[in-house]
């Protein structure tokens, strides 16, 4: 989708199969809105950009939407709202269920996050893959030129593993941004850091 406006759309016990940029509702997706909207079931992709809801997006945002279910076999930027984020921002959502990938930037929200806000949202899916794994976020990225990232007011409570770079909330973080008002359960996470 470009310069578009999803609302009110919600798709249940769904089955999506792709490669690259697969999402439950949405591919890939720009300069547009999601709105109140959400996906239920199972997203697989085989490469990358793989998300629960959205595979891709850019100069958008997504308000008040969920994903419910599993996410797997990404081999990077894999998400349980998104899989790779860029310049967007997400606010008021969540994501249950389970997000696996076999490779890096694996998040129970997002996968990859760049220059980007994420704002009162929570992830309580189990998250699993190799490198910068997070309970929200996999990675997040920002650079001085004031495009730096923002995530507030949000937690994770899934289980998160990971063999390099893994966080309960975010596996890690690159350049400049800030991280406030939010936290994840060490408990349920098995991630002290």
């Amino acid at each position: 989708t470009s310069n578009a406006a999803i609302r009110n759309v919600g798709l249940t016990d769904g089955s999506v199969i792709g490669q690259r940029c697969v999402g439950g509702l949405v591919g890939y997706g720009e300069y547009s809105y999601i709105i109140n909207s959400y996906a239920t079931g199972s997203v697989t992709g085989t490469w990358y950009d793989v998300g629960g809801l959205v595979g891709s997006i850019q100069y958008s945002t997504i308000i008040e939407s969920y994903f419910t279910g599993s996410v797997t076999d990404g081999q990077y930027h894999v998400g349980g709202i998104v899989g790779y984020g860029e310049y967007s921002d997400i606010i008021n959502c969540y994501a249950t269920g389970s997000v696996t990938g076999t490779w890096y930037d694996v998040g129970g929200l997002v996968g990859w996050l760049g220059y980007s806000t994420i704002n009162n949202c929570y992830a309580t899916a189990d998250v699993a893959g190799n490198s910068y794994v997070g309970g929200l976020v996999g990675l997040v990225f920002g650079d001085a030129d004031s495009n730096e990232y923002s995530v507030s007011n949000c937690y994770a409570t899934g289980s998160v593993a990971g063999v390099n770079y893994v966080g309960g909330l975010v596996g890690y973080r690159n350049g400049d941004g800030t991280i406030t008002s939010s936290y994840w359960d060490t408990d349920t996470s098995g991630q002290t850091v």
